[in-house]
């Protein structure tokens, strides 16, 4: 794949995810008991997974790696699996607190993507 067929892979993946946790936090706000189906659950995770996947395929095409030569990829790195964690808890477990962090660490990690700096101020 190319650079651009991945980046908008990426775009189009993060879209999903922000609208399927908008979608399921309000559910488990509102008290819907469908947030809790093993579909709706799979079918975030793939999402999510993809979200990943097209990320690590656009480190390759950017030569731009986590952990190794680029601060601002390592920080959106860490933002999606917090957001993917924190979001998978807060939605088991129930909790308005993780549903406020997961939203804060989604809103981080783009804003991190779209500025390119690893810390709000540098």
């Amino acid at each position: 794949m190319t650079y651009t067929a991945f980046k908008h892979l990426h775009l189009m993946m993060v879209a999903i995810t922000a609208v399927l946790f908008i979608v399921r936090a309000g559910g488990l706000l509102v008290g819907m008991q469908w947030i809790s189906k093993s579909a709706v659950r799979v079918t975030h995770h793939c999402v999510d997974l993809l979200v990943l996947l097209s990320a690590l395929g656009l480190c390759y095409h950017l030569s731009q790696w986590p952990f190794y030569n680029s601060a601002w990829i390592s920080a959106k790195f860490i933002g999606l699996i917090g957001y993917m964690v924190v979001t998978a808890l807060a939605i088991r477990r129930h909790s308005f607190v993780g549903l406020v962090l997961a939203a804060v660490l989604l809103a981080y990690t783009a804003w991190v993507a779209i500025n390119k700096v690893p810390f709000p101020g540098l």
